[in-house]
């Protein structure tokens, strides 16, 4: 789900704090950083 986000330049805020989750988690860790640095 993730990857989809990234590819599609969504950085809403509930697509970042799902990231945050995912890293919290340790779910899809790769996946969510990138969407985090790729919105910064």
């Amino acid at each position: 789900m993730l990857e989809l986000l990234w590819r599609e330049d969504c950085f809403a805020l509930w697509a970042l704090d799902l990231a945050m989750r995912y890293i919290d988690r340790n779910i899809a860790v790769a996946e969510a950083t990138r969407l985090l640095t790729e919105a910064a």
